[in-house]
């Protein structure tokens, strides 16, 4: 009985170990650990006092408990990995009320906040920007409505944004000091 125990709990540990990891090392450490206790219960003949069937009927029962509870332990393992618990949320700068115009903007305004959180500044210094283009937002506003009861020239209305140069386009990439090209860092 306490084969079976140890045979669950270790399973379930290293389903968990295998869920919650991102890498696929642990699968062939898994890999690895299972064939090695497989071949070291054969070599020392387990159940030895049992004849054949019992034996057999003793390792299925080992394989079944060892089966279930690794891919519940996997199971559990990804659920760690994905849920909330060490994730952080993300925020959009913006409110209902002050939305930006436009699913491009919207988008690149989200990243632009990963690039200024990736070189070190704070939600308080991107919501100051943030309110910053709104006031901008206004004012181009009210350029627009100007030049369409002026007659202006077609060619040269204001544009209050432009998708072709993207304000995240303005902050330059993050690089490691001192590397170069060869350390940007994809975000």
């Amino acid at each position: 009985m306490q084969i079976f125990v140890g045979y669950i709990t270790f399973s379930f540990a290293i389903g968990i170990l295998l869920g919650a990891s991102n890498s696929p090392v642990i699968g062939a450490f898994l890999a690895i650990i299972v064939g090695l206790l497989g071949t070291l219960f054969g070599a020392i003949k387990l159940y030895t006092g049992l004849n054949e069937k019992e034996r057999l009927n003793k390792v299925g029962g080992l394989l079944t408990a060892f089966s279930i509870f690794l891919i519940s332990g996997t199971y559990m393992g990804e659920l760690y990995r994905v849920s909330a618990i060490g994730s952080t949320t993300t925020s959009v700068p913006w409110s209902k009320d002050n939305r930006p115009l436009s699913t491009a903007e919207a988008l690149d305004w989200l990243v632009l906040k990963e690039k200024l959180q990736s070189l070190g500044y704070s939600e308080e210094v991107l919501l100051q920007i943030y309110s910053i283009r709104i006031e901008e937002i206004k004012v181009l506003k009210e350029k627009q409505l100007a030049e369409v009861e002026s007659d202006a020239d077609p060619y040269n209305k204001t544009v209050i944004y432009d998708p072709m140069s993207p304000f995240n386009s303005i902050i330059p990439v993050k690089t490691m000091g001192g590397r170069g090209l060869a350390s940007i860092e994809e975000n």
